[in-house]
């Protein structure tokens, strides 16, 4: 179980390296995805913008412009909170419906966002192109190879973590989830969650969407169990990649820069 969720949040910081070579910056990966690391850790603090800024200032030794830095920040935002989405209403719409029942209106409104969202995953190259001025750059992000690699790579970490959330589940004495539920409860909460950005992690806000969404099947209390373990392991993971990092020798980037 901790294997996965140390998986999942090490295919995080793959996905930030693969946006950031999609954008035409194929930096050290090593120092690349231990910056992202260490600065992750700063979402727990309260303000949304904390890890954004120690990224930024972690990508600076490198080299890489400012617009770019906010460039990959933004695409990442999109990408991972739209493949949530995506696996969000696709997972109502299998299987969700049968924890919480919808009005139609509802379901068709789901229905147009999961649409919108695939949209948005398919034909975000393109508008990243058109917001860049850079020609250079430009002809790298119609290199769709490494955006594909990307989303590839967060999807399956979005895949592996509902499988360490069942596993987590059931640890703790809740039998009557399945994968379809685990799937749906854990790409919904983070999705929604991730609207708000002001709150540390999504403190409270997955909480309270896991309770409401799963009251019928299981007691709130090992709900809330449950999510605030799920939050201890992803910590705890997060912690131990980032120490494992630090161990790793890279070059000084201040000394020979691409």
């Amino acid at each position: 179980m901790f294997i996965l969720v140390l998986l999942t949040v090490f295919i995080g910081t793959i996905t930030w390296w693969l946006i950031l070579a999609w954008l035409g910056f194929q930096k050290n990966i090593i120092g690349v995805i231990r910056g992202y690391a260490i600065s992750s850790l700063a979402k727990y603090i309260p303000g949304f913008v904390w890890q954004y800024a120690s990224r930024s200032v972690f990508l600076e030794t490198y080299n890489i412009p400012i617009k770019t830095i906010a460039f990959a920040i933004g695409v990442e935002f999109i990408l991972v909170t739209s493949l949530g989405g995506i696996l969000s209403c696709l997972s109502y719409l299998v299987y969700g419906h049968q924890l919480i029942e919808l009005l139609l209106g509802y379901k068709i409104l789901i229905s147009i966002l999961l649409f919108l969202l695939v949209l948005l995953i398919l034909f975000l190259p393109r508008l990243i192109t058109l917001a860049a001025n850079d020609q250079d750059r430009i002809k790298n992000i119609r290199n769709k190879k490494l955006y594909i690699y990307a989303v590839s790579v967060n999807f399956s970490g979005w895949l592996l973590m509902s499988w360490a959330f069942l596993f987590l589940s059931k640890s703790v004495g809740i039998n009557n989830f399945n994968y379809s539920i685990s799937l749906f409860l854990h790409s919904t909460n983070f999705f929604i969650s991730n609207v708000f950005l002001f709150i540390p992690n999504g403190l409270v806000i997955r909480e309270a969407i896991i309770v409401y969404l799963a009251k019928a099947l299981v007691n709130q209390h090992m709900l809330i169990l449950t999510s605030l373990l799920m939050r201890t392991l992803i910590f705890i993971a997060e912690v131990f990649l980032t120490l494992t990092l630090l161990l790793l020798p890279i070059k000084d980037p201040t000394r020979k820069n691409k």
